[in-house]
């Protein structure tokens, strides 16, 4: 991110290098998408570690009285139908936590390769500036 920040520095700030089409208009495309997929990435890993609201056994009276008054095997059947649908939403939450950290490291991947051409395109930018061609004088001086 430190990186990020000094180039865009350099270049938002550098106006009189800025042409419309050329290596100094492409880092900085690549300096708003990489923020774009940090952004992403950071939204989706945060969507995955959200709390969800998932199923529980109830103990209420009311599930007390349910065990008292009927036999084991009608206990059995009621309990196997509750755990059913719980053990059903920790795994539909898990499926859509799952499909998030794919997405994030998907994303990440593509930060990668936004992120090697950046770095690759600043350097060529660095390259394709002027440079000032060092003049040399040469003394003429005259002994006596």
């Amino acid at each position: 991110m430190a990186m990020i920040g000094i180039m865009a520095k350099h270049y938002f700030f550098d106006i009189d290098n800025l042409k419309l089409i050329s290596f100094t208009t492409l880092p900085i495309i690549l300096i708003v998408l990489s923020f774009i997929s940090i952004s992403c990435i950071l939204r989706w890993l945060f969507i995955s570690i959200q709390i969800t609201d998932v199923g529980k056994l109830s103990a209420n009276t009311e599930m007390i009285n349910f065990i008292k008054t009927n036999s084991q095997i009608h206990i059995y059947e009621g309990l196997s139908e509750d755990l059913s649908t719980i053990v059903h939403t920790y795994e539909k939450s898990i499926s859509n936590k799952r499909v998030m950290l794919e997405k994030a490291f998907r994303e990440t991947k593509t930060l990668g390769v936004i992120l090697i051409i950046l770095l690759f395109s600043i350097v060529i930018d660095m390259s394709n500036r002027d440079v000032k061609p060092t003049t040399t004088t040469t003394s003429t001086k005259a002994t006596y």
